[in-house]
């Protein structure tokens, strides 16, 4: 496995207790797992007025390479606009996670 386990079931939906995921390495890779995502989360995207954005691995990453997000990839986007940023807090990033739920209606 080339990529870090996450070890919280809290957002897990019942997955267990560890969601272990290959990097893709390709586009469709990474589409399917961001729809996975959204599945897992109960995220109807045909439905709703967010998407899911991915990077695109085939032609270097580019947002990662202009906003540095690893090891965390949470931002709000609208409009074409970073509107919000996952930020730690006591060294974790439980309470964004649960923020960011509480913004698109997750829980």
């Amino acid at each position: 496995m080339d990529e870090w386990p996450v070890k919280s079931a809290r957002f897990n939906q019942g997955r267990g207790p560890v969601v272990v995921e290959k990097q893709p390495t390709t586009m469709t890779e990474r589409c399917a797992l961001a729809r996975k995502f959204a599945s897992d989360f109960s995220m109807n995207l045909s439905e709703s007025s967010y998407e899911v954005l991915v990077d695109d691995p085939e032609k270097g990453d580019p947002f990662e390479k202009a906003y540095a997000p690893w090891p965390l990839r949470l931002y709000l986007i609208c409009d074409s606009k970073i509107e919000w940023i996952a930020e730690p807090r006591s060294c974790s990033y439980d309470d964004a996670v649960t923020e960011l739920m509480r913004i698109l209606n997750l829980t």
